[in-house]
């Protein structure tokens, strides 16, 4: 989950919607722990929450993109993302069956800056409260049994 500040700020979460902070000097991809569980996979992210930058007057930071990586590993990977702002009716998704992704890819979901729905364009409040929804579950994965050669 990648977040984007009106400056350019980007950062991205861990599944309890806080930061990733790595250590200095040392590699991200052995910084970051695998999970164990899907954990990640069923979280509800705000769609908007403070941005990490430290200059003054503080910002908000809106989801912007979702990046998902499928393994070479007998899986399905689907998305179906869907997000839910506060005095809008209804959700926000695709409108459309879930999308299937291949397998060993590096996909990008790029959502909308701007919400607009039969109650019009959401705009946001002035703050930096965590703002409406992301919600978990969007991305399933289920194990597909390989078949056995005869």
């Amino acid at each position: 989950m990648e977040y984007e500040c009106p400056r350019g700020h980007r950062f991205f979460v861990a599944e309890n919607g806080e930061p990733l902070r790595l250590p200095k000097n040392s590699n991200a991809r052995t910084a970051m722990s695998r999970e164990t569980d899907d954990q990640f996979l069923h979280c509800d992210f705000p769609l908007r929450r403070q941005c990490t930058c430290r200059k003054l007057p503080v910002q908000t930071a809106q989801l912007m993109r979702i990046h998902v990586v499928t393994p070479k590993a007998p899986i399905t990977v689907t998305i179906q993302p869907v997000v839910e702002l506060p005095g809008q009716e209804g959700h926000f998704g695709t409108g459309e069956a879930p999308l299937q992704l291949s397998w060993a890819r590096y996909y990008i979901l790029q959502l909308p800056f701007i919400y607009s729905g039969p109650s019009g364009v959401w705009i946001p409040p002035v703050g930096v409260e965590r703002i409406g929804t992301f919600k978990g579950n969007a991305i399933q994965v289920k194990y597909v049994p390989m078949l056995s050669r005869r």
